[in-house]
């Protein structure tokens, strides 16, 4: 999905393409593949966090990802991967990965 501003936000679910097996790669597997010249133009800019709980700092820095150029991808980890970071102190896990990717994506960022 699209955020303002020609962003998108990438949650728990793998964006369409990126979902097949990794050994495919992004050029489909295509060992003499090249990309397209606009693919080669186009700046994309990736901001990735856990966002938990969104502040300011946050905020701040995918407006600042966004002001770089481009178009901007913000992944928000998934819960398993904030389990892993957090360990067993589920008073810092303060939101689902659902909450927090409905939260970045409210940003005009």
């Amino acid at each position: 999905s699209r955020m303002r501003g020609g962003s998108r936000l990438q949650g728990e679910r793998p964006h369409r393409g990126f979902d097949r097996q990794p050994s495919r790669g992004l050029m489909g597997g295509r060992k003499d593949a090249k990309p397209t010249s606009s693919a080669v133009k186009r700046k994309v800019v990736v901001a990735s966090g856990y966002f938990n709980p969104l502040h300011y700092g946050h905020v701040s820095y995918l407006e600042k990802a966004k002001e770089s150029g481009g178009t901007l991808v913000v992944i928000v980890n998934n819960d398993r991967q904030a389990a892993l970071k957090l360990g067993d102190r589920p008073g810092l896990r303060a939101m689902s990965a659902r909450d927090r990717v409905k939260t970045v994506r409210s940003l005009a960022c």
